[in-house]
């Protein structure tokens, strides 16, 4: 099952609710945001109360689009790109690198970036940078626990060097 969750139909709460038991009925998982708030209080979700979005899997999309009544199509949304998840993160890789002290979580995510990279058709944009800052994470992430190491077992290593 896909894990992103796209917009089936936009509309008030009984539509909405018809149209969630259906799904649920032909075994479709929905998710509608900010049901339990309207509920409880229809202005705290601020913007248009009477209106609510029913989302499902995004893999499961064709199958709900035909339980949708014809006289409510127009109502369906177009699916929308997001922007990808690789660029996203390339730009967490170099924020880690960047802070220093999460380098060890800047090669955790560039080694993820690496294996979404390998399906990817293109390059992200930032490639060159995402990849530099990967690498100084890894030097980074692996010189300074040697260089503790080396201190506490040879006390006197790093003398010459501190002013």
């Amino acid at each position: 099952m896909s894990s992103r969750w796209v917009p089936l139909f936009e509309g008030s709460m009984p539509e909405i609710l018809v149209l969630q038991s259906s799904c649920e009925a032909a075994g479709i998982p929905t998710f509608v945001p900010d049901l339990n708030l309207a509920y409880l209080d229809t202005s705290a979700r601020g913007g248009n109360i009477f209106f609510f979005k029913l989302l499902v899997p995004e893999d499961r999309l064709e199958d709900a689009r035909e339980l949708v009544p014809e006289s409510k199509r127009s109502s369906i949304p177009p699916l929308e790109r997001e922007p990808t998840e690789i660029a996203q993160l390339g730009s967490r890789v170099r924020t880690c690198a960047m802070l220093i002290i999460t380098a060890p979580l800047a090669v955790l995510f560039g080694l993820q970036y690496r294996r979404e990279l390998f399906y990817s058709p293109n390059l992200p944009p930032g490639h060159f940078w995402t990849v530099r800052a990967f690498w100084f994470s890894v030097a980074l992430s692996v010189c300074v626990p040697l260089a503790w190491v080396l201190d506490s077992v040879y006390p006197g290593l790093w003398k010459g060097l501190r002013p």
